[in-house]
């Protein structure tokens, strides 16, 4: 009688290993089937020892071990394995975690197969395990990718190409149509996503792609992975363990010994070769805008009055104007949904917040005004006054898209305008969204999660972002670089791009009229190199929602697990009545992250604190 310890790849799965007893011994790395809550999943042992060497521990346990006669289902290759060991290790989390959320949605019988005893081994004879940088428009890009699904060292080789979004997805599978490219993501039904994953286990298509959840297929010949857009959100997993899908993948390609290639336009930071070294290839037309000049706050201009501020200024307007006249499609960025982003009273400065600190943006909806929270928890009729003088005399600030648009319909009644926010893009047809953007005159008004749904191929004749300072403004240690991918998006989808601004000497305004040239990802790569910001440094990020006494609980934990590491505690947020937000920041100089028994006593937190590496945003 043996003590297995297993890993169930289920995800109402515990993320700690369970113990089963068994009449045979399997050895670490087995694949079988185990009992869990009243029902039968694979699981991955990771521990198998004599019931005798184990004694004392089952005489003092409260529970009794489950009985199960399992039933062998293969082996994970050691390539898989290794590669989740890493990944366990970087993010601070367990084993089990990792392979939970990597081969939980891609588990079928035909993966099951692909790990069998006849086909353990993943990973090729010989180590070719490279890695390439491609930084180019989307365009280029995809003649590079192109070259990599034809240059094949075998017959039946596949090329894996993981993009972020579904929209995505759909627009590479036109681009690379000729390949006839196998489509994988969360839209297939139950069915039809495990015949399209038994498929590409098959080795039958020369190029899958894939969304990130779906990466971790066990492809027998693949040749080379290409992660696109390396630096969107949607790699980074939103629930425990918070997975880096980048990281998982490099850490895979690197145990199978098959090529990886990042692409992007530009590459975040951390994953150029050169970080200080200005782009290569430059992006259509960008014209800086000062737009100083409409508010009459030069220092040589006389103190007469220019009339209402706008969020479209006048010289801008007349650009858009003669586009439409001339029957061209005009496209129009701002920073986020609503009115205006910030509120403050005229009278003693202040920022509009709610009682618990959140910054209020002013909203319409309807024929309402109100004043909204950004995660809408809080909602206030706009004759809310100031709690610091009571005054009413409250001025929206910022441009949203809702202010955007009210602009835009009042000095262009008789142009269609499309509105792309968020919330109309999650509703949304692709055919049906291309379609409407086709039509000759169009205004599409949208944040910059409708970059992607915009062809480069026909690009509109007006490119604006009507909110450049707003956007410089973000609080996200990566708010300069994410501005200059945002316009240079933008100016691949456009054939000539107006950026508004108050402040055009920024090296990040630079750096988009002249990338090839700009000083800019200098300047930025010593700010990092001071401040010990990622790639020269590790941001882990500890966050609670809990009451004050499980907070100062919660802090005490994660100081005692850092040990000789002191992270840096935040002042806590009020976020309702009797819950604060607590964070605490570790900050790691470079190469000392992964520290294995540092993540290994990370991994051991309670699950109500969520650990994050190199997080984009602290709150």
């Amino acid at each position: 009688m043996y003590v297995l310890d297993i890993i169930p790849l289920s995800p109402t799965a515990p993320s700690v290993p369970l113990s089963y007893r068994s009449r045979t011994k399997f050895p670490a790395g087995t694949l079988i089937n185990v009992p869990l809550r009243k029902k039968i999943v694979p699981g991955l042992v990771i521990g198998s020892i004599p019931v005798h060497e184990a004694k004392s521990a089952l005489k003092a346990a409260t529970f009794s071990l489950s009985k199960s006669s399992p039933e062998e289902l293969g082996k994970l290759p050691p390539a898989y394995l290794a590669a989740a060991q890493d990944i366990a290790t970087y993010h601070a989390t367990t084993l089990g975690a990792v392979l939970s959320s990597l081969l939980v949605p891609v588990l079928t019988e035909e993966m099951l197969f692909q790990f069998s005893k006849k086909r353990t081994s993943s990973s090729t004879p010989n180590p070719r395990n490279t890695i390439e940088r491609i930084e180019a428009p989307l365009l280029s890009r995809r003649a590079v990718y192109e070259k990599y699904v034809e240059k094949k060292s075998s017959k039946n080789g596949t090329t894996l190409l993981v993009v972020p979004t579904l929209v995505e997805m759909n627009e590479w599978a036109i681009l690379l149509k000729k390949y006839a490219p196998l489509l994988i993501s969360g839209k297939l039904s139950g069915k039809r996503r495990e015949e399209a994953i038994t498929r590409a286990c098959g080795a039958r298509d020369r190029l899958v792609i894939v969304t990130p959840a779906f990466s971790w297929i066990p492809i027998p010949q693949l040749e080379r992975i290409i992660i696109d857009r390396v630096s969107a959100g949607s790699y980074t997993f939103p629930k425990r363990p918070y997975i880096d899908l980048c990281h998982a993948l490099a850490a895979l390609a690197f145990a199978r010994n098959i090529p990886l290639v990042y692409g992007d336009y530009p590459l975040p930071l951390e994953y150029r070769i050169d970080p200080i070294k200005p782009l290569v290839e430059k992006a259509g037309t960008i014209e800086i805008r000062d737009v100083r000049t409409d508010t009459g706050d030069r220092k040589n201009e006389s103190k007469k009055s220019h009339g209402p501020w706008k969020a479209i200024p006048d010289d801008v307007r007349k650009d858009i104007k003669s586009t439409l006249t001339k029957e061209g499609r005009v496209v129009v960025l701002a920073v986020r949904h609503g009115y205006s982003p910030t509120v403050v009273c005229r009278d003693c400065g202040t920022t509009v917040t709610d009682e618990y600190g959140r910054i209020l943006s002013f909203v319409i909806e309807g024929t309402k005004r109100l004043f909204r929270s950004v995660d809408g928890a809080t909602i206030e009729a706009a004759h809310t006054r100031c709690k610091v003088c009571d005054s009413w005399n409250l001025l929206p600030l910022g441009v949203g898209v809702d202010r955007v648009e009210e602009e835009l319909r009042m000095a262009f009644p008789d142009s269609p305008l499309v509105s792309l926010t968020q919330e109309a893009l999650s509703k949304a047809s692709f055919k049906k969204v291309r379609t409407s953007l086709d039509v000759p005159g169009t205004i599409v008004v949208g944040t910059e999660g409708m970059l992607p749904w915009l062809s480069p191929e026909m690009p509109f004749d007006l490119g604006v972002i009507a909110s450049a300072d707003s956007l410089l403004a973000l609080p996200f240690w990566r708010a300069r670089e994410r501005f200059v991918r945002i316009g240079l998006m933008l100016a691949e989808r456009a054939t000539r791009t107006i950026v508004a601004t108050r402040h055009p000497e920024d090296a990040a305004l630079l750096a988009l009229i002249s990338p090839t040239t700009t000083g800019f990802w200098k300047e930025e790569t010593e700010m990092r190199k001071i401040l010990h910001y990622p790639p020269f440094g590790t941001l882990i990020v500890f966050q609670v929602e809990a009451t004050a006494t499980q907070l100062t609980h919660a802090r005490a934990v994660i100081r005692d697990a850092c040990e000789a590491f002191l992270p840096i505690e935040l002042p806590p947020r009020q976020i309702s009545p009797t819950i604060w937000r607590g964070v605490s920041v570790l900050q790691l100089q470079g190469g000392m992250w992964p520290d294995v028994k540092l993540s290994e006593r990370l991994s051991r937190l309670p699950p109500s604190i969520r650990v994050h590496i190199d997080s984009e945003t602290l709150w």
